[in-house]
């Protein structure tokens, strides 16, 4: 929202895209590495016995806990959910918040990306867990030993990936429009 300033200017703390969606990928990396564990683990056991199980899967926590530092630092320094802008004037201001809030369209593409995404990714996931274990289990294999190569696996794991990552491009950006909407019909309460 908007705030004056003393000297007449005006400050808006503006949302901008990305943040959630990072967030929500960080959920699914989460996820991923709860899963893959236990293969990893299974499968250097015989090949680095020295290295698995406990010190492999603490390695792992480890990146997980690495990966989550590294997309909040992010979060915080280069892609901030909130921008701050000054500007001379609440005219100003006003068109700024209309020139970049989104339009119907806009919502319902947003919207049908969340939606199509999550029902799609929900729908594969039954076959996308026991497929993307597959992968992991070739790519250890790779290090271990001869494992066919899982190409249906890897067909479920990107259609998988395609839609989750629909929905959570879709999400933020559906919240986002959201919140910027909101943006603007506080300073310009006439056009609603």
């Amino acid at each position: 929202m908007a705030v004056s300033e003393d000297d007449g200017t005006y400050l808006l703390r503006y949302p901008e895209v990305g943040a959630i969606e990072s967030l929500v990928g960080l959920v699914l990396f989460y996820h991923l590495v709860e899963l893959a564990t236990p293969v990893f683990v299974e499968g250097l056991t015989p090949v680095l016995p020295g290295l698995a199980p406990e010190p492999l899967r603490t390695g792992l926590r480890l990146f997980v806990w690495f990966v989550v530092g590294v997309t909040l630092v992010s979060l915080a320094t280069t892609n901030r959910p909130l921008t701050t802008y000054e500007f001379d004037s609440e005219s100003e201001l006003a068109t700024f918040l209309d020139d970049r809030r989104p339009d119907t369209l806009r919502f319902r593409w947003n919207f049908v990306q969340a939606l199509g995404g999550v029902l799609f990714a929900a729908a594969t996931y039954e076959q996308f867990v026991p497929s993307f274990l597959s992968v992991n289990r070739f790519l250890v294999g790779l290090v271990g030993g001869s494992t066919p190569f899982p190409a249906w696996d890897v067909v479920w794991v990107v259609v998988f990936f395609i839609s989750y990552g629909l929905f959570s491009h879709g999400l933020d950006r559906l919240v986002v429009g959201v919140m910027r909407t909101n943006a603007y019909y506080a300073v310009a309460p006439e056009e609603r």
